[in-house]
Parts: structure tokens; sequence; C-alpha cells
């Protein structure tokens, strides 16, 4: 309703924009203020079937405006897919666009053809990260406890780098998943520690719910006076500093190279090893048997293998 103040007519907006009105209401304007007028026209059939044709309208186009938002968060849903399958894949970026060209060929319906390029890739990926390690992180905030592993490495620009692991529970399963990669401006025991509370602060976890730390068992890390496990077991005396089982083997390997009668043990044991891979790997019936053998024994069934080499291992064998 609507008052014309230069003409001092009053107007209906919902008639006056129908153009088969015949009520003043909606032509000319009516002089006629009373409550019973604006009451009378409201129950004649005209206006009551301007007002249905109009909310019909409303409705069908707020009903066209879902589908359609629906219909594009649909397709936008599909290229994140196909981002992560990149991902995933460990495939370049630049994928996306043949990768939604097959699909399209392969007649997978509702594919936009914008933000196929390698910058959208990077994108997508991008943000499926953020979301994923916010869905860890509130996992790990729900335990009662956690255990983080930790280990150094340097990239190629020789800069410092803490690569860290999460263990937990979910589900009633033991899980480990990747958190973060830090990077430290030194190797020394407090730049660390400090790496790591950070990242705790940041996600808001409890320190005094971690109760397990892993490490390579470096000075660095399990020293007694000043090592990141004591610095970390000030803030939280319950938690429990474990040296890596793998890094352990690896040492015990070393040590043992440097013996020639285990030495040559050892290279016995690789050329075996390797044998009976290379004797499987090269015949289908083979390895068929191979599956049966491990079925009747109840074993998992494992794909075949030469012996992995580490650091241990090749100082032994050389």
């Amino acid at each position: 309703m609507q008052e014309d103040l230069e003409t001092g007519l009053l107007w209906l907006n919902v008639c006056r924009k129908d153009p088969h009105c015949k009520s003043p209401f909606g032509t000319t304007g009516s002089k006629n203020f009373k409550t019973s007028a604006l009451e009378e026209h409201a129950k004649c059939v005209a206006h009551r079937d301007v007002v249905l044709l109009q909310e019909r309208d409303k409705n069908s186009l707020e009903t066209y405006a879902l589908k359609k938002q629906a219909s594009v968060d649909l397709a936008i849903e599909k290229l994140f897919k196909c981002a992560y399958y990149i991902a995933k894949q460990d495939l370049a970026f630049r994928k996306l666009e043949s990768l939604v060209k097959l699909l399209r060929e392969c007649g997978v319906e509702g594919l936009p053809h914008m933000y196929n390029d390698n910058k959208a890739c990077a994108s997508f990926v991008i943000n499926i990260s953020k979301a994923l390690e916010v869905e860890i992180y509130n996992s790990v905030r729900k335990n009662p406890w956690f255990g983080l592993m930790v280990d150094e490495s340097t990239n190629v620009s020789v800069t410092k780098n803490l690569i860290l692991y999460a263990t937990f529970v979910e589900r009633r399963k033991a899980k480990t998943a990747y958190v973060g990669l830090l990077e430290a401006e030194d190797g020394n025991a407090y730049t660390i520690t400090e790496c790591i509370l950070n990242l705790l602060r940041k996600w808001d976890l409890d320190i005094k719910k971690m109760m397990g730390f892993g490490s390579d068992g470096a000075f660095v890390m399990v020293g007694m006076s000043n090592g990141v496990a004591t610095r970390l077991k000030s803030y939280n005396p319950f938690m429990s500093s474990i040296h890596c089982c793998a890094h352990r083997t690896n040492l015990c390997v070393q040590e043992a190279s440097k013996y020639e009668e285990i030495k040559e043990t050892c290279k016995m044991l690789d050329a075996l090893v390797n044998r009976v891979a290379t004797h499987f790997s090269r015949s289908s019936m083979r390895q068929g048997e191979l599956a049966k053998m491990q079925d009747a024994l109840e074993c998992t069934n494992l794909h075949v293998l030469g012996i992995v080499r580490h650091d241990g291992l090749v100082a032994m064998v050389q």
C-alpha cells in the first residue's frame, strides 16, 4: 500500500502491477481511505487472484534460484573431486583440463567449462587440504590423548623442516595422520620445541593429552638435559619419549656391518630375497600359486617386491 503525497491518492502496489485490474486502487488511485473500503477490496476475486498469482511467481522464482544454485554447487563439487584425484595420484595440476574433457566425453554431465586450468586446480587442492587439516585436528582434539611423531629433513634450498604425524584413536582404531610440515630456523632443541608448541597452540591441542613423543633418537631430540623430549616433559611429565623402531633397526644394521662375517651373511640374504622376488614377479602363474599359499596360511596377500634398501643395509652390502 502506498500514498501519493502530491495527489493524495491511495494505491495498492499488488493491484497496480496487474494490467487487468479495474479497481481504482490499481488504476487511477483511490480517495477512499476507509478501512472498510480496503477490506471490501481485499475480498474481491480479482484482488485475491492477483495476490495468488504473484505469490506463485515468487515461489517459482525462488525454486528456480535454489535449483540453479544446487546445479552450480554440484558442478563445483565434481571439479573438487577431479582435483582431489589429481593430488592423490601425484599428477601435474595442468592435467585437470584433460581429465575434465575426458569425463565430459564419457557422458558425465554438469561439468563447467570454467576453472579447468592449473591455477584453479591448485586452488581446489589448497582448499581441500585446509578442510582435511581442520578435520584431522578436530579428531585429535576430541581424543582423551594423542601421540606426536617428529622427524627432521632438509629441502633442496637447504632449509630445515620438521614433518609431524599424530597418532590417535578414531572409531575404536588407532590412526596415524600427517599434521604438518614446519620450517625451523635451525636444528637446535629450543627451536624445534617452540615449533611443536606453536603448532599445538594454533590448533588448541592440550599438551597434557600428548602421552607419546616419537623421534629418530638424535641427541637433539632425546638429550637428557636439553633435548626436545626433556623440554616437552617439563610441560607434561607423564609423556613418554619413544625412539623410532625403524631408526633403531637402521642403527643396529650399521653397527653390525662393521663385522665381516655378518656382512657376508647379509650379502647372501640380500641376494636370496631378491632372487625369490624375481622368481615370483616374472610369472603370473607363480604369483597365483603364491597367493594361494598365503591364503592357505592365512597370511596377508603382499605384493612381490625386492628388498628395501636403507642406509644401514647399503653400508652392509657394500
